[in-house]
């Protein structure tokens, strides 16, 4: 009992530990500063980026087109399209072109907005 009764602190405040502090920056400044990324903030590398963008415009290891309303064709790789959204997946495993290859029709959009 004599144990019991020496700790007992239910008479004190020594028990209740210190709230944290106030968050220095609030969720709008942090949405605002966040919105746009610098480049010096870029999470991957200008390197990668460079190289994603060499494969798009050149179409190196390309295995599919995506098809524009003027009837453009750029040429995709459809495991990257796959990857990016399983509408695109079923579609692309829909279609055939008379070279065999998949592609991706999308009506409404110029080959402009495509390409950029």
């Amino acid at each position: 009992d004599s144990m019991a009764s020496s700790e007992d602190h239910s008479h004190g405040d020594d028990n209740i530990p210190k709230p944290p502090p106030l968050p220095r920056i609030t969720y709008k400044r942090f949405q605002a500063s966040s919105a746009k990324p610098s480049s010096s903030s870029r999470l991957v590398p200008k390197e990668t980026v460079e190289t994603w963008e060499k494969l798009f415009k050149e179409g190196i290891g390309a295995d599919a087109f995506v098809v524009t309303d003027n009837y453009s064709y750029f040429p995709a790789h459809s495991c990257v399209l796959a990857a990016a959204s399983p509408v695109m997946a079923t579609l692309l495993d829909q279609s055939r072109g008379k070279n065999g290859k998949p592609y991706l029709k999308i009506p409404g959009v110029p080959c402009e907005v495509v390409y950029t």
